[in-house]
């Protein structure tokens, strides 16, 4: 967990004189960020033992027998070839995990840069809220998430049929990617404050109609993923949905629409409406562990989501202290969460040790 901690104050620290230093123009203070907050990301991904996350050992298992994995793999075979390719290239697998990094850290790197109107706190929610640790141990859903961003890009820029492919692309190395074809919706997506509540409080009372949603989700997911999740014991740190319950509600007290459609409001108005098809995610969740997956693709839009909203506030003093609590609570959820979780990445060690 040390390692962790010192790269988040090496962050605070740059931050801190990076904002201070009025010689340094905004374009160039983005650059830093995400040079110095990609780079870190990059160093601890890349660097890993195999031992760092839970199943970093099993995809180097699949990296050193491909054709095994790729003959008995029914399904998401997408991921299969990627691995087969490197691994007959003749690198090692700890190269091949860099290059993975590379990848993951690139893209989420050109989304903050497009999106984020503070960089480095984007960077800081990815670590602290949970997406980070999903990227150290699950390699194939990772892959998915990345090119579900991208697609994401693309829809944005109104290539729609590049958005729909890259979905299903993303589905060859996981499955669950096509849950993100619900983001299609959300292009021409507008909604002002009073319709941004009632949508919040329609996924709220989503959770009393588990007992009638759960059969008819049941019905449509594979049934390989039944047999494996649908027994399976529901392990969801409970602060973690209380956390992902109340950022759509701090959203919506903090923003201020303005009268006059602008881009950024209609950029909140699109991330706020994702920030709700994860509190529905996680519903779902309590029930059935299967769908704690599929909230990543939903999360790093979150860590955009607030900065935007953040910086967005006029009145000083209220948006030192949202920054200041958007600093402490998602540590002491990354600090409660990380040590001992599921996703093991809290002994980090690098490959040499």
């Amino acid at each position: 967990m040390t390692i962790y901690l010192i790269v988040i104050a090496f962050w605070g620290f740059i931050s801190l004189f990076v904002s201070q230093n009025s010689r340094i123009s905004l374009r160039q203070k983005r650059n830093i960020y995400i040079y110095i907050a990609g780079g870190s990301l990059l160093f601890l991904m890349g660097l890993r033992d195999v031992t760092v996350g839970t199943d970093v050992m099993s995809y180097y298992n699949e990296f050193l027998n491909p054709e095994q994995y790729l003959q008995f793999r029914t399904s998401e075979r997408g991921y299969s070839y990627f691995n087969l390719f490197f691994s007959k290239s003749g690198i090692g697998f700890q190269l091949y995990l860099f290059i993975i990094a590379s990848f993951i850290v690139i893209v989420i790197s050109k989304l903050y840069k497009k999106y984020s109107k503070n960089i480095i706190l984007s960077f800081y929610l990815f670590v602290t809220l949970g997406l980070f640790a999903m990227t150290m141990s699950g390699i194939r859903q990772s892959l998915a998430v990345t090119i579900s961003i991208i697609a994401f890009m693309f829809l944005m820029n109104n290539k729609k049929l590049l958005f729909i492919c890259l979905v299903i692309l993303a589905t060859f190395f996981h499955n669950s990617a096509i849950i993100f074809l619900v983001v299609y919706l959300v292009k021409d997506f507008e909604m002002k404050k009073f319709k941004a509540i009632i949508l919040y409080v329609i996924s709220l009372t989503s959770y009393f109609a588990l007992s009638i949603l759960i059969p008819l989700v049941t019905n449509i997911i594979p049934e390989r993923y039944l047999e494996r999740y649908l027994h399976l014991e529901v392990n969801i740190n409970p602060l973690v949905i209380v956390v992902y319950l109340l950022i759509p509600l701090a959203v919506l007290i903090i923003w201020k629409p303005t009268i006059k459609p602008n881009l950024s409001d209609s950029l909140i108005s699109k991330l706020l409406l994702l920030s709700f098809f994860s509190v529905v995610i996680y519903f779902f969740a309590t029930e059935i562990s299967l769908f704690e997956r599929l909230i990543y693709y939903f999360m790093v839009f979150t860590t955009i989501l607030i900065p935007n909203v953040i910086m967005d506030i006029k009145n000083k003093h209220l948006k030192t202290a949202s920054i200041v609590a958007c600093i402490i609570l998602p540590l002491i959820m990354f600090l409660i969460t990380t040590q001992g979780g599921s996703l093991g990445i809290d002994n980090y060690k690098f490959f040499w040790k």
